[in-house]
């Protein structure tokens, strides 16, 4: 049993007597400061010395006082001989009474552990049931399956039930078997220390009239969650409390004109969705996967259908499947197709969490098949729902039990313990250098047989601390009176009233200038500082790279309080005091803000982002063009040229134009930009060696994509060559893209020819794509109306921001040179010179252009596949904020200002000191003279 704590009081039968001019002390346990004296006297009652012998006329008697006590240890009975005569000094007396301070021997921090505390959490309930209804039919298995862990803040019952032998439709013994209960609440709250000590669970249903007890039989751990099982039988659930996850989805793929043709006795997994609904973001469109994050507790439907046609006219068997990924085996039946048409398969399914579902098909005809329009969809049995039910978790602790002091089993042991930290230290050949001092230093020396306990029970700790323990409710200023920290009631402890904790300034700065901060910062400014001045009048420079930077944003903490000097040289200084220091070393500067002023109401908001490469506005060269399918390419053998036909405009800017006129084809650039360079890039489609017949040339044809550039016409021209490609008859698609990067000139026209320099083969070239791509990006355009706003958020999570798709595509932070453009529509908002659209974390967000509406970012997540960019914050945005008002802003480094939070209209004057508000004696005493030391020097008039 570990030792505690115990105060003893006792009467004695004599008062040992002092010595002369000694003195006594009386301390409190907090604070000891006089010097330890030696208190020095007889031992009590009337024997001065009686535990020696005693001799008479020559005769010797054998009398001692002492006694002897045997004692059952670890190592076995023990006998002692107590002869220090203690009792004397102690006043152990015959009829002495030794009394227990406070009557029990328990340690104040084991007190909790005697009786259970009620507290009420909540958690969400979901049950699972063996049997098959409108509820998911979960076998035990799936239940127990690792895999089957609840999320924060959620409970898992498994109602469950015996069948009457030969007789299933009689069911008994129907009760709560097993629970899963998450580590975390609702709240958040970590209740392990609870839950690895849980008796009894009870649960408060609000269709059950009565509180619901589940009595634990045992308990399992697992890495984020307990299981449990049940001591008796409890037969009680809950159809209003059992929450049910909303796990609809939908998607498609290969919707027309897109086909995918599946050649014979060849399969295929499909991938590349569109996503239309999605609620829970299991699935990936990109690659076809559906992973389930939870077991479902309600029957999910699963529907999928694709279109297909036969290439050739007859019976085809295409097999067509939604199976567990990268398995074998089949989740659902499979289906022959034998017709062109649309095949539909539909189901239900037991599914748990981690597994991993795709639709596959396999073409086992010995023609090819023709799919598209392939969809999957999931609907469920019963209604999303979602409410917290009050638990209590029975012993509910807030400390941990197991061993601890106040665990009583400790230490029972029957055999030394073995330390886990200190070595054995051997003497055996002297005091002086150990024996194993090599293993020691090698940390291989032999653990030594003391108990770790023994050096850090508090009963060895806590009387090198207790008595010299200091409190300080706030640094610098001594607090009258009491005042709670951690819920405990205290005061200030120190030397008299003396502050025991002291943060000083041991520098000060001069400014030359106040400034506003608006609109970046509304209602603040900045001081732009020329120099930092230590208490001997060393002056330091602005800088980045010094001990400057370091020292100014030490002396001006954020948060702290700072007093200003204005016209501090003039005879006629003004003092303003206790001014917050918001930022030292820093400046708020634009990242990018839709609002075009500072007014908080009517919001002024501009509802187009124009955004560039730092920030200028470059012409938009970009441009998709091509052809359709029914404008087949066909290139002749013998060093033949065709002219690839460019027919459509798929997506192109004002800046690039096309002549769709044979046998021209041309590409036109009508603008000039020096910031800008363009390489040309040609995709080819399907393109395939075409037999000529009665050749016996091997089908591998090289080709030759040529690009001409020209300004009169094709007169003349330049030529830009690609790599070239070795074809066969097998479609297949290839891109080509110019070496040299190409400068755009106006009245530049652009021809794209092919090669063949083969002579008995045909090139045939079904669809083609030609691309302008552009370094750097063009300016582009984020709009904010009735189609897309800026960013958007939700009730679910009103802490993360979503970005819309064009202000998703422009940020991105591993290429951070996208810079927002101070267009006309910025030029009389007095906005700083945007920084690039890169977000990091502290940054800020403001609404409205209000200051009471600021959140800093926590993290800014780009875009990733079809997820849009989202900003998480550290709080939650109101539902009737308006989004598309908003500023995004940094606190830039800059050496030379010290930002507040005060307005300009309490200044009057120019330059002035600013001091932290506390400072050195040392400082207090000269800085009248390092003032006219810096004037003297001529640094400041």
């Amino acid at each position: 049993m570990p030792l505690k704590n115990i105060i003893l009081t006792g009467s004695i039968g004599s008062i040992p007597t002092q010595s002369y001019g000694q003195k006594m002390y009386i301390s409190s346990t907090e604070q000891q400061s006089f010097p330890i004296e030696r208190i020095t006297g007889s031992s009590g009652g009337t024997f001065s010395e009686f535990n020696g012998g005693y001799s008479t006329t020559g005769l010797f008697v054998n009398i001692t006082q002492s006694y002897s006590e045997s004692i059952n240890t670890i190592a076995g009975i023990r006998t002692f001989l107590h002869d220090t005569q203690e009792e004397f000094i102690n006043g152990e007396f015959s009829g002495s009474k030794l009394i227990v301070a406070d009557q029990r021997l328990i340690n104040e921090d084991c007190i909790e552990f005697l009786s259970v505390n009620p507290t009420l959490v909540n958690y969400k309930t979901y049950f699972y049931y063996k049997s098959a209804s409108l509820y998911n039919e979960t076998p035990i298995g799936n239940f127990l399956n690792n895999n089957t862990s609840p999320n924060d803040g959620e409970i898992y019952l498994y109602w469950s039930y015996t069948e009457k032998y030969n007789n299933p439709n009689v069911k008994f013994n129907q009760t709560i078997s097993n629970i899963k209960i998450a580590r975390k609440d609702v709240q958040g709250n970590d209740n392990t220390l609870s839950l690895q000590e849980l008796t009894n669970l009870r649960l408060k249903f609000s269709d059950v009239s009565s509180v619901t007890n589940y009595p634990i039989a045992t308990i399992t751990e697992r890495p984020t969650y307990y299981l449990y099982t049940l001591s008796s039988l409890v037969n009680v659930t809950s159809s209003a409390d059992n929450n049910v996850l909303n796990h609809a989805f939908s998607a498609s793929a290969y919707t027309s004109p897109y086909s995918y043709n599946i050649g014979s006795f060849s399969s295929y997994t499909a991938q590349n969705f569109t996503e239309n609904i999605d609620v829970l973001n299991y699935f990936n469109p990109t690659t076809g996967i559906y992973t389930f994050g939870d077991t479902p507790n309600c029957t999910i439907h699963y529907t999928a259908s694709v279109f297909a046609i036969p290439a050739t006219p007859g019976p085809q068997s295409l097999f067509f499947f939604i199976r567990e990924s990268g398995l074998p085996t089949f989740t659902s039946s499979i289906t022959p197709l034998t017709v062109g048409t649309t095949i539909t398969l539909k189901g239900t399914a037991s599914f748990t969490e981690a597994k991993s579902f795709e639709i596959g098909m396999t073409n086992i005809s010995a023609n090819d098949i023709n799919i598209s329009d392939i969809k999957w969809s999931f609907t469920q049995s019963l209604t999303p729902n979602t409410a917290s039910t009050l638990t209590v978790l029975e012993p509910y602790l807030t400390n941990t039990f197991r061993n601890s002091d106040c665990d009583v089993t400790m230490n029972n042991v029957s055999e030394q313990e073995v330390s886990g930290l200190y070595r054995r230290v051997n003497y055996n050949s002297g005091a002086t250098i150990p024996t194993n001092q090599q293993q020691i230093i090698s940390q291989d020396a032999e653990f030594a047989d003391v108990k770790d306990y023994n050096y850090s029970a508090r009963a060895h700790i806590l009387p090198r601390y207790n008595g010299v323990r200091t409190v300080q409710k706030n640094e610098n200023v001594y607090t009258e009176g009491e005042y709670s920290i951690d819920g405990k009631t205290t005061v200030d402890v120190s030397f008299g009233k003396t502050p025991s904790v002291q943060s000083l300034g041991t520098y000060f700065a001069y400014f030359d200038y106040l400034e506003e901060t608006n609109p970046e910062l509304i209602n603040k400014a900045t001081a732009h500082i020329l120099y930092l001045i230590d208490i001997d009048g060393n002056v330091l420079i602005p800088s980045l790279s010094s001990s400057y930077y370091y020292n100014l944003i030490d002396n001006f903490e954020s948060g702290k309080k700072a007093n200003i000097i204005l016209n501090a040289t003039s005879g006629n200084p003004q003092t303003i005091g206790n001014v917050p220091i918001i930022r030292a070393g820093a400046i708020p500067m634009p990242i990018i803000a839709s609002q075009t002023g500072s007014l908080s109401n009517p919001y002024n908001i501009q509802s187009t982002m124009s955004f560039g490469t730092s920030g200028s506005n470059i012409p938009n060269y970009i441009g998709i063009f091509g052809n359709n399918s029914s404008q087949t390419i066909q290139v002749i053998p013998g060093g033949n040229y065709e002219t690839l036909e460019i027919q459509n405009i798929f997506f192109s800017s004002l800046n690039v134009t096309l002549n769709p006129i044979p046998p021209n084809y041309d590409l036109e650039i009508n603008t000039t930009s020096n910031l800008t360079k363009v390489k040309i890039e040609v995709t080819l489609n399907n393109i395939y060696a075409y037999f000529v017949p009665n050749s016996t040339f091997s089908p591998i044809v090289p080709i030759i994509v040529l690009i001409h550039e020209s300004t009169n016409n094709f007169s003349t021209y330049n030529t830009y060559f690609t790599l070239d490609r070795q074809i066969t008859y097998t479609p297949t698609t290839y891109t080509f893209t110019t070496f040299q990067e190409i400068v755009p000139i106006s009245g530049k026209k652009y021809r794209v020819q092919i090669l063949n320099n083969n002579t008995v083969w045909d090139i045939i070239i079904p669809t083609s794509q030609i691309r302008i791509l552009q370094s750097p990006p063009p300016a582009r355009e984020i709009y904010s109306g009735s189609l897309e706003r800026f960013f958007t958020s939700s009730l679910q999570s009103s802490n993360v921001l979503t970005g819309s798709y064009s202000m998703s595509l422009m940020y991105n932070p591993t290429n951070p040179s996208t810079q927002q453009n101070n267009t006309p529509q910025f030029s009389s908002s007095g906005y700083s010179p945007f920084l690039p659209f890169n977000i990091l974390p502290g940054d800020q967000i403001r609404f409205e252009g209000d200051e009471t509406q600021v959140y800093n970012i926590i993290s800014a997540t780009p875009q990733i596949g079809f997820a849009s960019m989202s900003i998480l914050l550290d709080g939650n945005i109101t539902a009737e904020t308006n989004l598309n008002s908003f500023l995004i802003r940094r606190f830039d480094p800059n050496p030379n200002f010290i930002t507040i939070d005060s307005n300009l209209n309490t200044y009057t004057g120019g330059g002035g000191f600013i001091l932290p508000k506390f400072i050195t004696n040392e400082m207090q005493e000269s800085f009248n003279k390092n003032v006219v030391s810096l004037k003297e020097r001529g640094l400041i008039t």
